[in-house]
């Protein structure tokens, strides 16, 4: 089996227009936010906690050397009067700093320690590596949830400085992220409704292609859109126009060719009926009926069913009628309705064109067997119409020559038998111009199956 490193993605794809769109303009706006978060986080990030790193850290050693220095003097840190232990410049100058300074002997502080787990491990390091560049007393880096602890081994006892953790963290951090991601699903918002009005003609083009190609009136569209599309259904449109205009030169002309026909033909049988009845006048006489039996059978092909219009009818019971019309005259037909199917079932089709497909396939199929099954069942959105029969059937390889127009396979001329080979061609062209289709196959039952094949 071969395997394509693009068959997998193609499968989980969108299918709709909208949907590979949206794709189209939100995967490149998820990779740009990725790689813009990254770069903000290992750039931006990184470098101002460096910066903030370098404040905290010279603010510690500015009030390490305030107290080392107090301790060098003799002077007793335990007491805690700063207005004796400090001067006043001293004093100022701790004020300003946003620390919480506090000193501890050594026994108490061992006594009073504890474990604890560092917040965020990558700006405590950034930390820890100013402040031993900086600091040059022994001391210790502890965190927790909220703060941040520095113990700082002196020339006698310890000093523990601890800070809010805020400090160390870019304020702006959130707020930039979230600034970015705001702006980014603002974009796609808007890029999605624009994207829908664009969408939107495409889709009405399409829905307006099926009405037609259902037999279906689309008077009520209008190009819309970009340029493209605008152009696409203005094309549509002559399209459609160009049909029309060749349905009905097709249809007038063949009317006049059916006055001009009829009227040599009715006088022939007037002249006829004067004249001794004898064999050669009852060979013309079966000529003339021939004749007009195919001048009928034309016109029905080529003038097709395009002035009925489209009603909400019961296809089931349609059927039923058409199948009890040809049981008052052969009772060959069984009719066997699948359990899926709800009554009644209403579809917009053309009645009168849609009895004569489903008449012209039943009584072809009664024509050559003895017995005929009809079974209707829904599948994949369409109601589908087997008509079977025990017959001779058609070799498989004639299964789209019959269809042909006046393509006969039995090949006497008595009309009775085969009729004139329309009456298929008319078939098909009635279910395509309800937006289906007629599909031959060979029967369980030995003979020929015909299904009709109409969209829901």
């Amino acid at each position: 089996m071969k395997f394509s490193l693009f068959s997998y993605p193609r499968k989980i794809l969108p299918k709709s227009l909208y949907g590979r769109a949206f794709l189209i303009i939100f995967a490149p706006l998820v990779f740009v936010q990725i790689i813009t978060t990254y770069v903000f986080l290992d750039r931006h990030l990184t470098s101002v906690t460096h910066l903030l790193a370098q404040a905290i850290s010279s603010e510690i050693c500015v009030a390490t050397e305030i107290y080392q220095e107090a301790l060098l003097k003799g002077k007793s840190l335990e007491s805690h009067d700063l207005l004796n232990i400090f001067s006043r410049s001293e004093r100022k100058i701790l004020s300003t700093l946003n620390l919480k300074v506090q000193y501890v002997p050594e026994k108490q502080l061992l006594k009073n320690s504890k474990k604890m787990l560092y917040r965020y491990p990558w700006a405590d390091e950034i930390l820890l590596k100013n402040l031993s560049e900086k600091l040059f007393f022994p001391f210790v880096l502890l965190s927790d949830s909220e703060n941040i602890f520095v113990n700082i081994e002196l020339s006698k006892g310890f000093l523990e400085i601890s800070l809010p953790y805020k400090r160390l963290m870019s304020k702006t951090t959130t707020l930039v992220l979230l600034g970015t991601f705001g702006a980014s699903a603002l974009f796609l918002t808007i890029a999605l409704l624009f994207m829908r009005n664009q969408v939107r003609p495409i889709q009405k083009l399409a829905e307006a292609a099926e009405q037609l190609g259902k037999g279906q009136n689309v008077s009520g569209f209008r190009p819309q859109g970009a340029l493209e599309v605008r152009k696409a259904g203005h094309s549509f449109l002559l399209m459609k126009e160009r049909i029309q205009r060749q349905i009905t030169q097709r249809t007038e002309m063949l009317a006049g060719i059916s006055h001009d026909l009829k009227t040599p033909l009715t006088r022939m049988k007037l002249q006829l009926a004067l004249l001794p009845e004898s064999q050669d006048t009852h060979y013309l006489h079966e000529d003339i009926q021939e004749m007009e039996f195919m001048i009928k059978e034309y016109l029905d092909f080529v003038k097709g069913e395009g002035e009925e219009k489209p009603i909400l009818t019961d296809v089931i019971l349609l059927v039923e009628n058409v199948i009890g019309d040809i049981y008052r005259t052969s009772k060959k037909v069984d009719i066997k309705l699948d359990s899926s199917i709800k009554f009644p079932l209403f579809l917009e089709v053309r009645p009168h064109a849609l009895r004569r497909c489903f008449a012209n396939l039943l009584e072809n199929a009664q024509r050559y067997a003895k017995h005929v099954w009809v079974s209707m069942e829904i599948k994949q959105g369409f109601l589908l119409t087997h008509i079977e029969d025990d017959g001779p059937g058609i070799p498989e390889s004639d299964y789209e020559n019959v269809f042909r127009p006046f393509m006969r396979l039995e090949g006497s001329r008595n009309l009775s038998t085969g009729g004139v080979g329309l009456g298929l061609t008319i078939t098909r062209d009635i279910a395509r111009a309800h937006g289906g289709e007629v599909i031959l196959s060979k029967s369980s039952y030995g003979g020929l199956k015909a299904t009709l094949k109409l969209p829901m």
